[in-house]
Order: structure tokens, then sequence, then C-alpha cells
């Protein structure tokens, strides 16, 4: 790759052209039924409880990584993605571990929690999902063990099936029931606008085990 990272920087609010091609990627890379409106998205720059950090390569801007830091003991990553053509050279790696770096200053020690499709039983190895799947494999992820995520979004249509999957947790730690309710009520109080006793978020921990077992992926 000819490209060379120049910087992973936070996005200035008053940066309208670094925030349009953040844009464009956002709305290409990600599932619209997972798309926040473009005005939301802006708004999210400059606030305090987020991080947005922009990769640009050669002064472009050809990635980012948008995290949500709440009053608790995590932080989530709630969206991250790089130019489709510059797919496959790390550059999400990359990405990864300066959100991770910035979350560090901020909450250090917590925990990142990830919102992610699930790959269909059927997926070929191209299959978003599966790659998606693949590379948070390669991170160390772990995935919370049954539990069958409802991402509170409606306006593009019913969001595909999807888990939350953990970084920066032994497989082998104990992750307290009470803890993943408190986790799922701060991301859809506050990412997401829902009530914190939303219905669905009993739906989700009603079959799971106290404590929640995490897996591999």
């Amino acid at each position: 790759m000819s490209e060379t990272v120049s910087d992973i920087v936070e996005l200035a609010p008053d940066d309208r052209a670094g925030f349009d091609a953040m844009l464009r990627i956002y709305q290409m890379a990600i599932e619209p039924s997972e798309q926040k409106p473009a005005s939301e998205i802006a708004a999210i720059v400059g606030n305090p409880r987020y991080s947005v950090l922009v990769l640009r390569l050669n002064g472009e801007v050809r990635g980012f990584a948008i995290s949500y830091f709440p009053e608790g003991d995590f932080w989530l990553l709630e969206y991250m993605a790089v130019d489709a053509n510059l797919r496959s050279h790390g550059l999400g790696r990359t990405l990864f571990f300066a959100a991770k770096a910035a979350a560090d200053a901020r909450a250090p020690n917590a925990p990142c929690v990830l919102e992610v499709d699930l790959p269909k039983p059927d997926a070929t190895p191209s299959d978003d999902a599966a790659r998606r799947f693949r590379f948070y494999r390669a991170l160390a992820c772990l995935r919370i063990d049954g539990l069958d995520y409802l991402l509170p979004l409606a306006a593009n249509g019913l969001p595909p099936p999807m888990t939350l999957l953990v970084h920066g947790l032994e497989i082998s730690r104990a992750l307290p029931k009470g803890e993943l309710a408190r986790w799922l009520q701060a991301i859809y109080r506050d990412v997401y606008a829902q009530p914190a006793d939303d219905l669905r978020i009993v739906m989700m921990l009603s079959p799971i085990p106290d404590p929640v077992p995490l897996a591999e992926l």
C-alpha cells in the first residue's frame, strides 16, 4: 500500500470536510438498518461522552472509530469502519488499538463492548459479518454467550441478528448478570434514547445464566 497513515486524531467539531468524508465511509460501510441519521452522528462530534477518531492517509480521512463512554465500568466501540478500497491492510487493527488507547486514558482497564452482526450459518468467507467475526477473533474478543442482542433502531428496517462482543476480559472471568444488565441499560438509555427499563433488555437477559459465560468466537 503506497498510502501511509499520517495521523489518527480526534475529529474537530469545526472540521466539516473531515466530517463529510467520515460520513461517506459510514453510510457505505455500515448496514443501513444499523445506521443513525446524519444529524445524530454530527451531534456526537464534540460530545464529551464520546470519542470520534479519524484515520487520515496522506491527509484524507479514510477510516474512523466512534466510542461511547458511560458513567460506568465499560466503553462501547459504537462504530468503526475503513474505506472499502483499503481493507485488509491492517488499518482496522490500527484504528481499534488507537480507540483502545484513547479509552485507556479515560477509563483505565475498562472492557470494550461491541455490537456485531451474527454471520449466517451458510456464510461464505467473503461475507461481511463472517469477515468481521474473523477480525475480532484475531483481536481476542470474546462473545457474551447466549445473548441475542436487540439493536433498538428501526428507521431503516429491522436490524439483523446480533450479539455483543467484549475485549479486555479473560474467558475465565465470571461476568455477573447484573453487570451485563447495567451495560445494556446504559447503551439503551444513552446511545439510543430508549428507557433503561425497556422490555427488550428483560427479553435479552432472561435466558442467560448468572454469572454470564464468555465464549471464544
